[in-house]
Formats: structure tokens, sequence, C-alpha cells
């Protein structure tokens, strides 16, 4: 078995000259007398921890995890444990290996390792880190290398067995063929399927029935006064946001048209709206600088804390479900599925939204982008509005048409529904829809260009007009 290390060097990109060198963990693999580094490590480990995504203690234990897992692949090799050794069964093993440990186990090389066992959790903690590691090797290098330059182990294979088989409930069901064997090692041990192994869930797209009706919500956008909720009721049913999700963006979240080329290969001429994480996203500004993170920059410039990291019985508070980036800035666009007339009528929105707050200068107390704008309440003027504000907003708009709240699917959560619907009345895909929704993972948002500029183009060549 190779023998490995780890140590801290100080790593750069031969693209970004002007960012100083960042401490990566690097792991050393010795074989006999030739010693290497394990690049593909490095690489990723750099990436993950130049935009910010993770930390050095995690960049740490996850370089700890994939040298243990070299540790069980070498072991494997040595054994041929299977001629056709996939890393779907590689990773069963060392599941397994690490939650049972090796310090009973009857044979020397396993004993060598040392390895005390350790819960359920930690497996499958370490289980995502092999993932992500994975699909990134993958994604920008096109193999996943276990033992040397030359060797290129596909992924393929791991993604199509384990997609295969993800109804079974026994996690070790790709080690079939020696089942005999590694009960006797293991005493009949199981793991559960972890959930990464399961697809995604599809978007309900039986959603219609519980969307709100496009006539009803036209004429509600259309008779809303006031451009802060007009505008958010257009991104609730033409953008799909959640309620709480637009209460967190900043004034430099809402960008020119312009902007959609800087990040992505494909311009468009829809409104860009960034849906930024609310503490961990980078984006201050410009597309080229990650300084600070959001809640950094909250607490250095105004004395604040996100609202989503409030006490959720205080005033300001706004949930944050977990939305998924597309930008390794940490954001994702809003993709409006709306018709032209829609459009202008966020755009004029917008534009009165953001000739108050220059007027008011909001910006000295606060980044927020949607504020109370009404001198009804003299205390919450140029304040960021509020959850509450928004539920009574909608109560009158309804009211304001004739119609009643809260019957025939006329509230705020029914306004995302009809977004799904009509997306999926256009004939986008699941997928596509998961990604407009923020429903996606990490390796989506290592290839951020490409994703956004996929469903950019896909929106461009739809008739949103006939819809």
């Amino acid at each position: 078995m190779r023998t490995t290390s780890l140590t801290l060097l100080p790593l750069m990109s031969i693209h970004l000259k002007n960012v100083s060198p960042i401490q990566v963990p690097v792991l050393f693999i010795l074989n006999g007398k030739q010693q290497g580094i394990y690049w593909e490590l490095s690489d990723y480990l750099y990436f993950r921890l130049q935009c910010g995504s993770i930390s050095a203690t995690k960049a740490r234990s996850i370089a700890r995890t994939v040298q243990r897992l070299i540790n069980i692949f070498d072991i494997c090799s040595v054994n041929e444990i299977a001629d056709d050794f996939l890393l779907s069964r590689l990773l069963a093993i060392y599941c397994l290996v690490r939650i049972s440990g090796t310090l009973t186990m009857d044979a020397e090389e396993w004993m060598a390792l040392k390895w005390q066992p350790v819960s359920e959790a930690t497996a499958r903690i370490e289980f995502t880190e092999i993932i992500n590691f994975f699909d990134y090797c993958e994604q920008e290098l096109g193999h996943t290398n276990f033992r040397a330059a030359s060797t290129k182990m596909k992924k393929t294979s791991f993604i199509n067995n384990a997609y295969k088989a993800r109804s079974a409930a026994d996690f070790l069901f790709h080690l079939n063929t020696q089942r005999e064997h590694w009960d006797k090692i293991f005493e009949k041990k199981t793991i559960k399927l972890p959930s990464l192994l399961r697809p995604l869930p599809k978007p309900d797209l039986s959603r219609t029935e519980r969307a709100i009706s496009s006539a009803d919500l036209e004429e509600i956008i259309n008779r809303e006064p006031n451009p802060v909720f007009k505008s958010l009721f257009i991104l609730y049913g033409y953008g799909g946001l959640r309620r709480s999700e637009p209460l967190h963006f900043w004034q430099i979240d809402i960008r020119p048209s312009s902007d959609w080329a800087e990040i992505s290969e494909f311009p468009s001429s829809m409104p860009l709206v960034l849906r930024c994480h609310p503490s961990h996203s980078r984006f201050l500004g410009s597309f080229g600088d990650k300084s600070k993170t959001r809640i950094e920059h909250l607490a250095s410039r105004y004395q604040l804390t996100p609202r989503n990291r409030l006490p959720n019985n205080t005033y300001y508070y706004a949930g944050w479900k977990g939305t998924r980036p597309l930008h390794m800035l940490g954001f994702a666009p809003v993709f409006f599925v709306a018709p032209q007339k829609m459009l202008m009528q966020f755009n004029a929105a917008v534009n009165e939204i953001k000739e108050h707050l220059q007027t008011y200068r909001t910006s000295a107390f606060h980044p927020y982008f949607f504020c109370n704008i009404s001198r009804r309440n003299h205390k919450a003027f140029g304040k960021p509005t509020t959850i509450s504000n928004v539920e009574r907003a909608w109560v009158r708009a309804v009211q304001r048409v004739g119609l009643t709240a809260h019957q025939e699917n006329r509230n705020i959560h029914a306004l995302r529904h009809h977004f799904v619907a009509n997306a999926t009345k256009l004939g986008l895909s699941p997928r596509t829809i998961q990604h407009m929704l923020g429903h996606t993972k990490l390796e989506s948002q290592l290839r951020y260009g490409s994703l956004i500029a996929s469903v950019s183009q896909q929106l461009s060549s739809l008739d949103l007009e006939s819809k």
C-alpha cells in the first residue's frame, strides 16, 4: 500500500494574477521511491477555498477523507476484490469500513489503518464530501484518478450503477457478488441508502390545481398601486420565488439586463435580479471582487445581522430555505417566465423604487431594496419591508379586485405554484424547472456559466406571449 501524507502549501491560480496565494491541504502519495502530488484534490480544494464555499477547517476534513479513500482503494486493488472495480463499490466499502472501524479486522493491511469506528452521520458527511469531489473531477477534469496521472477512472459507472439501484434499502447493493465475503467480515452490518443516491425530487407537475389563476393574478398585479408590492407579486408569480426570498435582496442585486453577459455565455434582455445567499454570498456589487461575504459586510458597514440569522420572533426576520447558488459568488439569477407586459410592469416598478431609494438615501442605513415607501407609518418609512407587510398587502390587493383572499388558491404560496405550472405548460424539463427554482446541488454550482446560459437560452426560445 502506498504511503500518503498531508501538508499545507500556498497555492495560487495561474489565471488570477492579483489574488494572493491560498493555504491549501496538499496530498502527497509515495509509491516506492516516487513521490507525487494528488493534483486533482489540490485543484478542487483551491477552487472551493478561493470562491469561499468552504472554510480552511472543512478543506482539511475533505483532504483527510480523500486520503482515507485512497487507502481503501489501495487495499482493495491489491486484494483484487473485483475485476470490474467501480467507484460505487469503493464508496460502499469506504462507508462500511468507517462505521465498523478496522481495529477488530483480521487482515493486517486493514488493522494497520487503526481507524476507530465513527457514527453513521459522520460516514454520511464524508460520503457527501467524496461525491462532491467526484463531480468536480468529472466536470472540470474529465476523470477521477486514484492510480497515476496516466490512469483515468470514469465516474460514469458510479452514477449509472448508483441510480439503477437507488430503490435498494441496503447501501451495499454494489457488493452483491461478494455478499458472503463482506457479511462475514462486517457481521452483516447494513447502511441505509444515502439520500444523495436518490434522484432530486421532481417538481410537482400537478401544481396547476394549487396555482392561482393567471387571470386573477394579472388583475391583482395590474391594479396594485404600490411599486414595492407590485414587483414582489411579479417575482412570486412569474419568477417562482419563495415568500421571504426577495426580502433579502440588496439594491445591488437589481441589475441592468446588460449584466447577463457577466454571468452567462448567453446574454438576455430580461430583467436581471440576483438571488444571493443572505450570509455567505460574496457578491457585493462587482463580479470580480470576492473579498468579503455579506455577513461580514453587513457587520462592518451597517452593524447589522443578515435577516435569516435574526431570532425568528423579531420584526425584521426573514427565512431562507436553502436555495442553492448557480454562481461561484453565491447567487442564482431569477428566471422569469412572464409575458412582455409583465416584464414591463416589473421594470417600471423597480425604477420607481430606485428613484425613491436614491431620494431618501436609504443605503446609508441598510442595503435592502424592498423598503417601506408609504408615509402612513413614519417609524417604518424607509426601512426594509417585512413578511407581515407583504401578507397584509396581498390581502388588500385581492380585495381591491373584488375577490376573497385565501380562497381558490388566492394566497402568496400559490404564486410559486403558478410559476411552476406555467413553466411546465411551456415544455421546460423538470430538471430545468429545478434549476430555476433553486433546487440544485454543488456540482451544478461548479458549472455556473453553462447552467445559467442553458436555462436562459431555453427561455429565449419559448413563446411566452401565447401561454
